[in-house]
């Protein structure tokens, strides 16, 4: 097999996951990524991701145009403008504006939108609803994602405030789990 000695594999959201290679791949525990995944490891910059059956590139765009009018340092990515690996490899950006489809959303872990959109059609054709309850299948491990970096953001908080507590009063902290 062409992957003997590989731990991860960065997977193209235009890969199956019926694909026979995923499924070795899967088979031989070794751990796939979305390209979003991916990249997400290596921004500092605020990341705004935009889903949904409908409205998903006007509402990038839109962003987009209104965060650079803004004068804020923004890149468009993900399903329009370059990969969000592209945009982060080249130049860091404060802000990652993309939209994302529900393939980008395979195989994401631990990637943490800032700001999270999705736009669902209510009342729309067969094929439109099975499209709605996919990108719902992947609203969940976002809100998820998202949840848990609150979390921590909060117990970091805590624990701050704690330490701050402990060197004016000149006691020994108490432990730091909430």
């Amino acid at each position: 097999m062409l992957f003997r000695s590989a731990t991860l594999v960065v997977k193209s959201p235009g890969i199956p996951e019926k694909a026979a290679i995923v499924g070795a791949l899967r088979e031989k525990g070794i751990e796939l990524v979305s390209e979003i995944e991916f990249a997400s490891w290596f921004t500092r910059g605020e990341i705004i991701a935009i889903t949904g059956t409908n409205g998903k590139t006007t509402t990038t765009l839109l962003t987009y145009h209104l965060l650079r009018t803004a004068g804020l340092d923004a890149a468009l990515g993900g399903n329009v403008g370059k990969s969000f690996a592209a945009n982060v490899a080249e130049r860091e950006s404060s802000i990652h504006v993309l939209e994302l489809s529900s393939f980008q959303l395979d195989d994401i872990r631990r990637f943490r939108p800032r700001i999270a959109g999705a736009g669902i059609a209510a009342g729309a054709a067969p094929s439109t609803r099975s499209a709605s309850r996919r990108f719902g299948a992947h609203a969940y491990p976002i809100s998820r994602a998202r949840a848990q970096h609150r979390r921590e953001q909060a117990h970091e908080l805590r624990v701050r405030a704690c330490v701050r507590a402990c060197v004016l009063s000149s006691h020994p902290p108490p432990s730091s789990r909430p």
